[in-house]
């Protein structure tokens, strides 16, 4: 486990390594990020990846937040269709606010809400609730693809 925060009744894992311990802990939530694992071996699952997978095992009550890889109201509406509750924002608010300070970071905030509404409408929600998994066509990771080819390869 990367982290553990720890309340009263609830336990938040964070780490896309952690889900083992997401199901054995009884976690309530997950934060879903993966800046460690990829800055020391410049590799990794992308959180995105993995969302489903983690939603599946906490359940449908639990608090999935999604940290990584989100640079667009699109990548926002992706995060929440594979099961995240809340998506985290980091470097582009930081290039809005090293571009045009404060007023960058509004900016920042005004485009992803624009891009989540297009985003929405594109794929004919009306409300936060439509969100779902079959909005994207999730594909498939290359683990699977190389799983798949090996399986292929001793037939």
């Amino acid at each position: 486990m990367t982290g553990v925060a720890n309340s009263e009744r609830q336990y938040v894992i964070q780490g896309n390594k952690a889900l083992e311990a997401a199901r054995i802990e009884n976690a309530t939530g997950r934060m879903c990020e993966n800046k460690a694992y990829r800055y020391a071996v410049d590799a990794g699952t992308a959180p995105l990846d993995v969302l489903p997978e983690i939603r599946e095992a906490l359940g449908s009550r639990a608090l999935v937040l999604l940290d990584g890889g989100v640079r667009s109201g699109t990548d926002i509406l992706r995060a929440m269709a594979l099961g995240a509750n809340v998506v985290a924002v980091g470097r582009p608010l930081v290039y809005g606010l090293t571009v045009a300070g404060p007023e960058g970071v509004r900016r920042v905030f005004e485009m992803f809400e624009e891009e989540f509404r297009a985003a929405m409408a594109f794929c004919g929600l009306t409300a936060l609730g439509d969100i779902n998994p079959a909005v994207f066509r999730v594909r498939e990771t290359a683990g699977e693809i190389l799983c798949r080819a090996q399986a292929a390869h001793k037939r």
